[in-house]
């Protein structure tokens, strides 16, 4: 029952992922990825030599064998005190962990089949590129604490 069920979601998170474009108008309030119509997934991308952000048109697929998960409710009360809270996030930016910078993973949020968020994720998962903005920010870098929770949430995921 639960190998359908979860194979219908990450279809329907495939369909949704793979028809954003960068124009599109995304439009999720991050403080309402907790109610329950929405679907939080964990994706890794699959890029060709062009691309950068997982929302890029350029992008050819991303991974839904070993690579996607389904945050759990738990995991999803985490992942908003985690994307919420401020003093998570440091205003320094560590060039160092951006080499190369791109974004190799995604949190793909979707309600009724439709994507209302992204967060991009790269820089050894330090930096979080969010769309649409997260707290009037587009792109912010965890600091130690938010990398805790972070690996906290990760660890309940895979």
């Amino acid at each position: 029952m639960k190998v359908p069920v979860l194979y219908i979601l990450l279809t329907a998170v495939v369909i949704a992922f793979t028809s954003v474009k960068p124009g599109d108008e995304l439009k999720i309030d991050w403080k309402r990825i907790t109610d329950k119509d929405y679907v939080v997934t964990y994706v890794k991308v699959v890029y060709d030599s062009s691309s950068q952000y997982a929302i890029d048109t350029k992008v050819k697929i991303y991974n839904t064998n070993d690579g996607a998960r389904v945050f759990s409710k738990s995991s999803v009360k985490m992942l908003k005190e985690l994307i919420l809270n401020q003093a998570n996030f440091t205003d320094e930016f560590e060039e160092a962990a951006c080499k190369p910078a791109y974004f190799p993973n995604a949190i793909v949020i979707t309600r009724h089949g439709e994507t209302e968020g992204i967060i991009n994720i790269g820089c050894n998962e330090k930096l979080w590129n969010f769309e649409p903005k997260n707290n009037s920010a587009e792109a912010l870098m965890l600091n130690e604490k938010g990398l805790k929770l972070k690996e906290e949430i990760f660890k309940s995921i895979r």
